[in-house]
């Protein structure tokens, strides 16, 4: 299993995000088509808008291949 992650945070007056992306990789079992790749990323942000009100942005995707069985 191979797994990469960056994540970084920070903000700027009223404005907090966090911005993560990743990659895992399995390789599975020898001679086997049983490999997986996950590749992600997800976004969020807070705004404050007020003392009581706040606004919050989230998005993300990923990408998911896995072999299945024999070639």
């Amino acid at each position: 299993m191979r797994d990469t992650l960056f994540s970084h945070e920070g903000g700027a007056g009223a404005l907090d995000y966090r911005f993560t992306v990743g990659r895992r990789h399995e390789h599975g079992l020898n001679d086997v088509y049983d490999d997986r790749h996950v590749g992600f990323f997800n976004l969020r942000a807070d705004y404050r808008l007020g003392t009581r009100d706040e606004l919050r942005f989230q998005a993300g995707a990923s990408e998911n291949s896995t072999g299945a069985g024999f070639p």
